[in-house]
């Protein structure tokens, strides 16, 4: 049980920082080729490429887990815990990364981000009066940390969901096996 916990933990630790490492990798080619962030189409792309690679490397973690650590058998708890602590270490990551990047490498590009907001805001034609005034007021105090605790909190979610669906899809029960004197009772 508990050389089956280690083996868990240290693939969730390999693919989540891996994962963590790749979305930071992707974060910065974005950054580099001066993506709009607050462009429609930009958002629905990044959105689909950030949920695939949440997906695949879930799904791939808990298949490395399965079939090279634990001899071709995972039960639903390991590949629930696998999958979800392999998103756990990748929202950390990212999340630091996140800090770091919006406090430290580029604040302005952060108040730009937030400017961006508010003018997305008062463009709003739902939003008047006080909603408006309330929004603004969430929008401006944001910090770059609780922009990355926000970013951390929301990947933690995304990847119990997903853990809680990929792991029914690699969990793989061990072949019952039969002894000689149960299959000659039964002739």
């Amino acid at each position: 049980m508990k050389n089956k916990l280690i083996l868990t933990l240290n693939n969730s630790l390999k693919y989540g920082a891996l994962m963590g490492v790749v979305f930071i990798l992707l974060s910065l080619i974005y950054y580099i080729a001066g993506f709009d962030q607050f462009n429609t189409v930009f958002g629905i792309v990044n959105l689909l490429i950030s949920l695939a690679m949440y997906i695949g490397f879930l799904y791939y973690s808990n298949k490395i887990l399965r079939d090279k650590k634990l001899n071709g058998i995972l039960t639903y708890t390991d590949g629930l815990l696998n999958s979800f602590f392999t998103g756990v270490i990748a929202a950390i990551v990212g999340g630091i990364y996140s800090y770091v990047f919006y406090q430290y490498f580029d604040p302005s590009y952060f108040t730009e981000a937030i400017e961006r907001s508010i003018e997305m805001l008062e463009q709003n034609p739902a939003l008047t009066g006080e909603a408006l005034d309330s929004a603004i007021a969430r929008v401006e105090s944001v910090t770059p940390l609780k922009s990355a605790l926000q970013g951390f909190y929301g990947n933690i979610a995304m990847s119990l969901i997903f853990a809680l669906i990929i792991s029914a899809f690699t969990r793989k029960k061990p072949i019952p096996s039969f002894s000689d004197e149960e299959i000659s009772t039964h002739d």
